[in-house]
């Protein structure tokens, strides 16, 4: 299974299997309105639970990589949120992968104008899975869902009867 991470102030998670089609298995978001102490133990504690509610092991965190050139303050600001979320999964155990929204976003949100993608994601969830979440969880989702079809068509043998 598979991590996805859309870090911000909310940051939306998804779990996700790998295979030729994979499937969304459970989700949700957090909340972090202000950095403050607790909240490694707030993502420690969204994994643990989300790894419960789908009965399996995490093989891999993704967590989606932004650019942001025009405010430091909010680089800054997503950097410390991702930071978290990563130092959690390495604390569990799980290996991290940082992936460039660009990246993900050029294949599962092609044909969206950039000011579209926030609803392209939540249609294309809606569309796939039939889940109506909030954008940062359809970010992750759709993040996760590439993610995972990348790791299953590079070597789909170890996949295969999982």
């Amino acid at each position: 299974m598979i991590l996805s991470i859309d870090p911000g102030t909310t940051s939306g998670w998804a779990i996700l299997t790998v295979e030729a089609a994979p499937k969304l298995l459970t989700y949700g978001a957090i909340h972090f309105p202000k950095p403050r102490r607790g909240q490694f133990k707030t993502a420690t504690e969204a994994i643990e639970e989300a790894t419960k509610r789908a009965k399996g092991s995490i093989i891999q965190t993704v967590i989606e990589d932004q650019f942001v050139s025009k405010n430091m303050q909010s680089a800054l600001k997503l950097a410390r949120k991702a930071g978290r979320w990563e130092e959690a999964s390495e604390h569990l155990g799980f290996p991290v992968e940082y992936v460039a929204a660009s990246s993900w976003q050029s294949k599962e949100l092609s044909g969206f104008k950039r000011k579209d993608l926030k609803k392209g994601a939540k249609a294309k969830v809606k569309g796939i899975w039939n889940e109506d979440v909030s954008e940062h969880i359809a970010d992750a989702a759709l993040l996760g869902r590439w993610f995972a079809l990348r790791m299953f068509y590079k070597n789909p043998s170890l996949f295969q009867n999982k």
